[in-house]
């Protein structure tokens, strides 16, 4: 069996439509796959002792939780945004090329949607769990 793998992808976000857009006008996401071992840092489990569970306390389970920084992951493997500027009241304009000027934009400029889309993303993208639920 052959398999041909990819080192790096592109993620069109559907924010505000940007899907329906012309091809060169859509915003996209320029990434790197990551190693198991970057994934591991931010995607995981981690145990919930009994004390903080105490129905669970006369059983063999072993409570866990599933722990999911998308954001984190984003920030290892994003590595350019296209065709995104920001304009601010005064019309001065900022091309928004990383994913940490988006990060560090998305509170004050209303972007936690386009955000949080690219950090389900990637969660999904290597877990297959929505991190939604």
């Amino acid at each position: 069996m052959k398999i041909k793998y990819a080192k790096e992808g592109v993620f069109i976000p559907e924010w505000k439509d940007n899907r329906d857009l012309e091809v060169n006008e859509q915003i996209k996401i320029n990434f790197e796959y990551v190693s198991s071992e970057i994934r591991g840092k931010y995607i995981g489990r981690k145990e919930i002792s009994r004390t903080s569970y105490m129905e669970l306390a006369t059983t063999n389970d072993v409570p866990f939780e599933i722990v999911q920084d998308g954001k984190g992951l984003a920030s290892e493997c994003v590595k350019s945004i296209d065709n995104l500027t920001l304009i601010d009241p005064d019309g001065k304009e900022e091309k928004i090329i990383t994913w940490d000027q988006l990060v560090k934009a998305h509170d004050s400029m209303g972007l936690s949607n386009l955000v949080a889309e690219i950090s389900n993303y990637f969660v999904f993208l290597f877990t297959g769990l929505d991190s939604k639920n």
